[in-house]
């Protein structure tokens, strides 16, 4: 009689004094198991897809609707079988852990409660839970770094480094606003007055605020603009490249062209093929040079005249401008603190400041106290009594 191996960590023995059929049911429970886990697997990956509808919705930002449905995919990767209904603060301070020893930074991991908090808020509202197991959680403060604030002479150099009129418009209204990179990438000819000296741009939550230009951004995006009077301020206006590809044994250069308008008025593409010759004759740099020949020049990318920057190009602006001008890489959020701290140390009070950055609590704006030092070395230079040179004797007041 041949030897059944048991499953599941159940002994020979026990299974030599079961019936057959029950026997069979044994071995057959794994399976059953495993798609029961299946469809709890499923289940919470539709809910993780439904979150950010909810969201939208709820009047949430983009980014805001990216960044908490990644995380509740990484929530739900993390629960494998179990349901997203069945989980308890334990589960979330396990995931929370999960995520720092996978050496997360700080600030990662303290945004998993507000990410998770949402999502059990739109189950209780759909009815799943009764209510949301993380009402009571709160976040842990974390030690925050004060931001690093290029100064003034440091922001000049990095504007003069800018390659093209776009690249410099752009930063210089990134100066002259304080404006987030969102705020920039969305900015539309149709919302600026060069006569008021000022633009509307939408923020988060959707809320709209007026900034000032100052003449030198005026200056710097009329330079850029031409006759341009419509569409978004800063476009994508890169080339097109073309590529490569093999297919049968030759080599295909392919590159995209608009060839007509929906009913909506988008610019719809097509992808135009022609064969440079076989590749058992031809190299790779040989089709290249043929590539670069036959492609039309100034082919833009297709949809141009509707296409923004996206934020990591703006990134990459600055950061090769701040190669060249011989500063240390910056992310176009620096920017937005050098202009709230250059304006604290020129006088301005915290709340005008609030407003221009289209904060909703002037706590946020806070955090400018700390950067802006030049009053505060003044102050320490005046009053304390060791302050002085060597040879000064100081003079303590009783």
């Amino acid at each position: 009689m041949r030897e059944v191996k048991p499953s599941g960590g159940l002994q020979p023995t026990a299974l030599a004094l079961r019936p057959g059929r029950e026997i069979a049911n044994i071995f057959k429970r794994p399976q059953a198991e495993r798609s029961l886990a299946r469809s709890h697997q499923a289940e919470n990956l539709a809910i993780a897809k439904k979150l950010p509808h909810w969201l939208d919705v709820m009047g949430r930002s983009r980014n805001t609707q990216e960044l908490y449905g990644r995380i509740v995919r990484e929530f739900v990767d993390f629960l494998r079988s179990q349901r997203l209904a069945e989980s308890t603060p334990t589960t979330v301070r396990t995931f929370m852990a999960y995520q720092i020893s996978r050496n997360l930074n700080a600030r990662s991991v303290e945004l998993t409660l507000p990410a998770l908090k949402a999502l059990f808020n739109f189950l209780n509202i759909a009815g799943v839970v009764e209510s949301n197991p993380l009402r009571l959680m709160r976040r842990k403060p974390t030690a925050r770094r004060l931001p690093y604030v290029p100064s003034v002479s440091e922001v000049a150099r990095i504007i003069a480094a800018a390659k093209t009129p776009r690249n410099r418009a752009l930063l210089e209204t990134a100066y002259a606003t304080g404006c987030r990179v969102s705020e920039l990438t969305t900015m539309r000819l149709e919302n600026v007055s060069f006569a008021e000296r000022s633009v509307k741009v939408r923020g988060k939550g959707d809320k709209e605020r007026l900034v000032p230009l100052n003449r030198r951004a005026i200056a710097a995006i009329r330079t850029y603009l031409g006759g341009r009077a419509g569409g978004f301020v800063f476009q994508d206006d890169r080339q097109q490249r073309g590529y490569l590809t093999r297919a049968k044994g030759k080599w295909l250069a392919r590159w995209q062209t608009n060839y007509a308008r929906d009913r909506a008025g988008c610019l719809r593409w097509k992808v135009r093929t022609i064969i440079l010759g076989e590749v058992a004759r031809m190299t790779c740099e040989e089709a290249q040079r043929r590539l670069a020949r036959n492609l039309p020049k100034n082919l833009p990318l297709p949809e141009k005249e509707e296409r923004s920057l996206s934020p990591r190009h703006v990134r990459r602006i600055l950061e090769a401008a701040c190669c060249r001008a011989g500063v240390r890489r910056l992310n176009p959020h620096a920017l937005r603190h050098a202009f709230a701290t250059h304006l604290l140390n020129n006088g301005a009070d915290l709340e005008s400041i609030r407003m221009l950055l289209g904060h909703s609590s002037i706590m946020t704006t806070q955090l400018y106290l700390h950067l802006a030092t030049k009053d505060l070395f003044a102050v320490a230079e005046k009053f304390h009594p060791r302050w002085r040179n060597d040879d000064e004797e100081p003079t303590i007041k009783n």
